[in-house]
Order: C-alpha cells, then sequence, then structure tokens
C-alpha cells in the first residue's frame, strides 16, 4: 500500500498525470492508507493537500477532524473549501474532535472552527457541555466562551444550570450579562452575595433603566429572602435610587408604606444632607418621608426633619 500511494502522490505533481492519479485515488479504501495520507496534508504542493482533504473525509472517521482542521485557514482557497466540506462530511461525530484544536494561539483558525461549528444546531450543544471538565479552568474559561458565541437555542438553560452549580461564577455571569440571555432578578440579586460577583451585578443594573430596576427590587422587596439584597443594591445607587423611591410616592400612592420602609433602610450618612435638601423642596415628599426614622451606620437612630 505504501508504495501505491507514493506512487499515486507523485503522479498528482504532475499535470500529464494529475487526473488519472485523482481516479486511482479515489479508489483507494484501504484504512491502511490512513497513516500513510496524513503527512500529505503538510505537502507543499496545494493540489496533493487538495486531493489528500478530501480522500481522508471518505473513510469517514470522526477523528481525521483532528488532522483536516489546520487547512481551514490553508494559503490557498481551494483547499480551505475542500476542508470545509470534509469537516462537514465527518459530522456531528467530528466536532468532538475538531474541539481539541479550538485552543490553539491562532486566531484565525479559531475563529474559523467557530464558523464551522455554527453550521450545526443545538445537536451538538451536548457535546460541547461534555468537555466542560469543571478542573481546568483555563481550558473552560475558553470554551465557555466558544458556547456563547455558539449562541444555541438552550444555551440559557446550560449556563443557568452551571450557576446553581456555582462554577466559574464570574465569567458564566458576565457572559449571561453580555447578551441576550437574561436572568430575572430573584437569579441575579442572590449572585451579589458570592465573592467578586457584587459589582458586576450591580454595576449590570447601575446601566438599565433606574426606575423599573427600582420597581423590580421593590416588588421582591416584600420576599424576606430578597429584602436585604434590595436595600442593598439600592444602597449602590446611591442618592439616584433613593431619589427615583421617594419620586414613585407621587404616582404610586399605594406604595408609599412599602416605600417608606425602603428609604428609611437606604439614606446613609453620606447623603443625608442631600436626600434633606431634596424633601426640603417638594411639600409632598416632606409629608411623606421628612419623618422617617432612619438608621445611622454606627446604630443610632434620627429623624429626617
Amino acid at each position: 500500500m505504501k508504495e501505491r500511494i507514493i506512487e499515486i502522490i507523485n503522479h498528482l505533481q504532475s499535470e500529464e498525470t494529475r487526473w488519472d492519479a485523482i481516479l486511482e485515488l479515489k479508489l483507494v479504501s484501504d484504512p491502511s492508507a490512513i497513516k500513510l495520507l496524513i503527512p500529505f496534508l503538510k505537502n507543499e504542493n496545494w493540489v496533493i493537500r487538495w486531493c489528500v482533504t478530501e480522500k481522508l473525509a471518505d473513510f469517514k472517521k470522526p477523528e481525521l477532524a483532528y488532522y483536516i482542521v489546520p487547512l481551514l485557514v490553508d494559503p490557498e482557497e481551494y483547499v480551505r473549501k475542500n476542508a470545509k466540506k470534509a469537516l462537514l462530511r465527518l459530522g456531528v461525530s467530528g466536532c468532538a474532535h475538531v474541539l481539541d484544536s479550538i485552543f490553539v494561539k491562532n486566531s484565525e483558525l479559531r475563529r474559523e472552527i467557530i464558523l464551522y461549528l455554527k453550521q450545526f444546531d443545538d445537536s451538538i450543544l451536548p457535546l460541547l457541555q461534555s468537555k466542560v471538565t469543571k478542573v481546568d479552568l483555563l481550558y473552560d474559561h475558553i470554551l465557555l466562551h466558544i458556547i456563547w458565541l455558539l449562541n444555541f437555542k438552550n444555551g440559557p438553560v446550560f449556563f443557568k444550570k452551571l450557576l446553581h452549580e456555582k462554577y466559574h461564577l464570574k465569567v458564566i455571569l458576565v457572559l449571561l450579562l453580555s447578551g441576550d440571555m437574561p436572568l430575572k432578578l430573584t437569579e441575579l440579586l442572590p449572585l451579589s452575595k458570592e465573592k467578586g460577583l457584587k459589582k458586576i451585578v450591580f454595576s449590570f443594573l447601575d446601566k438599565k433603566p433606574l426606575d423599573k430596576v427600582i420597581q423590580g427590587l421593590i416588588s421582591v422587596y416584600q420576599d424576606p429572602q430578597f429584602k436585604s439584597l434590595s436595600i442593598e443594591a439600592i444602597r449602590y445607587f446611591g442618592l439616584k435610587g433613593i431619589t427615583v423611591l421617594m419620586e414613585l410616592s407621587k404616582s404610586k400612592k399605594e406604595l408609599v408604606p412599602v416605600l417608606k420602609e425602603i428609604v428609611a433602610q437606604s439614606v446613609v450618612d453620606s447623603n443625608k444632607q442631600q436626600v434633606i435638601q431634596i424633601l426640603s423642596k417638594d411639600k409632598f415628599l416632606t409629608q411623606t418621608f421628612g419623618s422617617l426614622v432612619v438608621s445611622k451606620k454606627g446604630g443610632d437612630w434620627f429623624k429626617l426633619f
């Protein structure tokens, strides 16, 4: 077999014998030819790379995807096209071996691999999930980012599952908050208690329309498990958060008892005087919030007016 392969390769290099050699290569069916053909994927003659790529796909062995992947960035366009076709012929099973190449430093190749994976639907998501080691943080960081970029329909379910498992929380949270995989406020607030995540969570909320965020915090405040977290979030927004709270009392009078309770816990020494100034300029607000008893950081109590 070795002599036959070498002869075919030699004939591929000559324009006079090339087409006969291509036909002869197509007839090769002995699996022992695979090991002989793989080294020719790096041959300096692009015609040989082009033909061998197609031939290897004929063997329908998924593991060959690993050797074909580098040709996605081959300098010759015809070779690149054949590499894409060959990988698609190897199907979903070949994706597992393509992933083994995803961690290359070549950013162009990594981009091509992602484009290749995007041609598949959610059917490859279980395969990608199985590759998450939960041991190698760097490997998983890159893999999770790739899964995110592929934007599968069931991607949010997978990422939220990892959040509940508290694995790679910071990476996953940043990914979720940077795209179209929104978390409910009741899912987001508890994450602020995790180490290093408070600023990420509150900064994300701070970029949203504050009136809607505050109304959301009011709605979950009455649930005991979210009470202290809601107050902490509003304190993060500072004076602007308290201002929105007080302004809401004008249009939503039914919320006044709750709003008074929240404002009382949100005012701190650093913004006390500013809150008093705002109240003093509005008769309704003065009447509603002026008599509040609020707590100082040291534990003492005082009335706003």
